[in-house]
């Protein structure tokens, strides 16, 4: 019998994590359970989790979830990160291995960096020779994982304090 591998990858799809080649040699090799659309509910996480082997994606993973995933061996992340969602010392002690795809992010985060940071260094001093009166913008994008950013008020005081920072430096 195939290892059990539970693939919740929102909001990536499977053609943009694998060339048809390595798709085709994981379906050779382990018996695969996709959701996609969306984040994977958590009725069919419970599911699917007691006798997975591997997860992809973004399952949150607490304690009492990963308690009840005794096969698991392996959870690999499709975001570049490590999301506060796994209880990342339950799968130290319990030789849960988290694996990330980060580097493939690298060299378009490093190149998005440097753009934002050419932009602020060109907008800057065009802001302070106008009526700019040290009032700044923000967003906050809370689509993805409203659970795990902090709240808004939080969230725009740290921006507000980033951006002011990189005015008087």
């Amino acid at each position: 019998m195939k290892p059990k591998a539970v693939v919740d990858m929102h909001p990536r799809t499977l053609e943009l994590l694998f060339n048809p080649g390595d798709l085709k040699r994981l379906k050779s090799s382990v018996s695969m359970t996709v959701w996609e659309g969306s984040r994977m509910p958590a009725d069919q996480a419970e599911k699917h989790l007691p006798d997975a082997s591997f997860i992809i994606g973004q399952t949150a993973l607490p304690r009492e979830r990963l308690e009840r995933a005794q096969q698991l061996k392996a959870i690999i992340n499709v975001e570049g990160n490590f999301p506060s969602n796994i209880d990342y010392e339950y799968c130290f002690v319990h030789g849960i291995h988290v694996l990330s795809g980060g580097v493939a992010f690298g060299t378009a985060v490093a190149e998005m960096a440097l753009g934002l940071a050419l932009a602020l260094a060109r907008i800057i001093p065009e802001l302070e020779g106008t009526a700019y009166d040290g009032w700044l913008s923000l967003e906050l994008e809370k689509r993805w994982y409203p659970d795990e950013l902090p709240s808004e008020e939080e969230a725009f005081r740290r921006s507000a304090a980033f951006l002011r920072g990189l005015l008087t430096a």
